[in-house]
């Protein structure tokens, strides 16, 4: 988005630490950009309310390794990480990118979405 270079193997790596370093096995999970202000949210289903603040931080640790992430981050161009837990969200993702057109044979998991519509589409506002 501006420049912090984030992809999906270095997303993948990140949360999988963090998962295993907290113990933790969530069912499914993604991140996805978002607007005003810009950032990224991680989308999780099977994760204890209490532990969402908690993985935000070790998430935001972990991005703030990242030279051109952090870079962003100190430049205020990005905000931090949010967690925002989803009940069904594999079953939500796969009913979102079918409403939209595509087939359910071809809907993969993807550990970061470059579309800024999940936000709304999962949350409808809460």
């Amino acid at each position: 988005m501006v420049g912090e270079k984030l992809n999906s193997a270095l997303i993948s790596n990140i949360l999988n630490q963090v998962f295993k370093d907290l113990a933790l096995e969530p069912k499914y999970f993604f991140m996805a950009p978002k607007k005003n202000p810009l950032g990224y949210l991680l989308f999780i289903d099977g994760l204890p309310p209490e532990s969402t603040a908690l993985v935000a931080d070790k998430i935001e640790d972990s991005l703030a390794k990242n030279y051109h992430y952090n870079l962003a981050r100190e430049l205020m161009q990005l905000d931090k990480v949010r967690v925002i837990p989803i009940d069904r969200l594999a079953e939500r993702y796969s009913e979102i990118l079918n409403t939209q057109g595509m087939e359910l044979g071809n809907i993969k998991p993807n550990v970061l979405s470059d579309r800024f519509y999940w936000e709304q589409e999962l949350t409808n506002g809460i």
